[in-house]
């Protein structure tokens, strides 16, 4: 089994098992029907609380779940908090024309207490963020949902708080992962250049409504240094076909290396086979070049 299928082995694990998760379950013994009505003790809801129910099976759950982006998200977030420097060069940075062998460290919701002001981890809700020495490159997943002018003002944000935590770098990027087979129609939802440039003034056509308080807070106290990340942004775009052709190609690579090779080779076969689930794109062993095809 694919490693990425212990991840929808956990998810159906957590879906029977919600008190795993913190939720116990209240019994029927203290519920109170009332016609078509159902109460329970007010004592078993926290203030502020929800009370949960399932609905259909767990097959059905995984179905739903796996038109949604955020299991993609873990499963990348998974693969690349494993994945050697040399791979995020190779996959995420080398296609933006950024060179930079790392090392990196690839910051989730820990943001949270890495910069002052983000009082919490969804202060920008990131999908990736790698940052070396001399590199600070966010990554945006997409899978049925569009983008807007405020995701790249989040990003912005994320790499002015790095440089003020820790100094100006070389390299800055965004890197965009969507279905299209081309970044136009991204570049046009972004509001960019016809090539994903951006230019300092970018910054006040951003919506306000499009924002939150703490990326207002700090464009009002650090709106030149915004624009300096802005004029320096490199943004990129790749198909998820592009990408999940990328990762085989470093899977097949790892293991034509042997048993050096061997948990690379894994690491990125399950990765490629879960875009390919979730995003559409089909895998083919014995494609040209690299083992993939994009779906028809």
């Amino acid at each position: 089994m694919s490693w990425h299928r212990k991840y929808w082995d956990s998810v159906d694990q957590f879906y029977w098992n919600p008190s795993l998760l913190g939720l116990p379950s209240i019994p029927k013994g203290e519920w109170i029907k009332e016609g078509d009505r159902i109460s329970v003790p007010a004592n078993r809801v926290q203030n502020g609380g929800s009370i949960y129910a399932r609905r259909g099976t767990a097959k059905e759950n995984a179905e739903r779940m796996r038109r949604l982006e955020e299991p993609l998200n873990h499963i990348f977030e998974i693969a690349f908090g494993i994945a050697p420097d040399h791979v995020i060069e190779e996959l995420i940075l080398k296609p933006a024309g950024i060179s930079d062998s790392g090392p990196f460290e690839r910051l989730g919701r820990e943001i949270a207490v890495r910069y002052t002001g983000f009082t919490d981890g969804n202060t920008t809700q990131q999908d990736g963020f790698f940052v070396s020495s001399s590199s600070a490159v966010g990554v945006e997943l997409k899978l049925g949902s569009t983008t807007w002018p405020g995701q790249v003002l989040k990003y912005i944000s994320l790499i002015v708080a790095e440089e003020r935590r820790s100094g100006s770098r070389e390299n800055v990027g965004l890197i965009f992962i969507t279905p299209h087979p081309d970044a136009s129609i991204v570049w046009e939802q972004c509001r960019a250049g016809p090539n994903g440039s951006i230019d300092p003034d970018y910054i006040e056509r951003v919506p306000v409504s499009q924002t939150n308080a703490a990326i207002r807070e700090m464009l009002t106290d650090h709106g030149e240094h915004f624009r300096s990340v802005a004029d320096r942004l490199v943004m990129h775009h790749l198909s998820w076909s592009q990408f999940a052709a990328a990762c085989w190609k470093v899977h097949l690579d790892a293991s034509a290396d042997g048993q050096r090779g061997e948990t690379l080779s894994r690491l990125m076969k399950g990765l490629a086979l879960a875009v390919a689930e979730q995003s559409g794109t089909a895998v083919h062993r014995d494609a040209l070049a690299c083992g993939l095809q994009k779906s028809t």
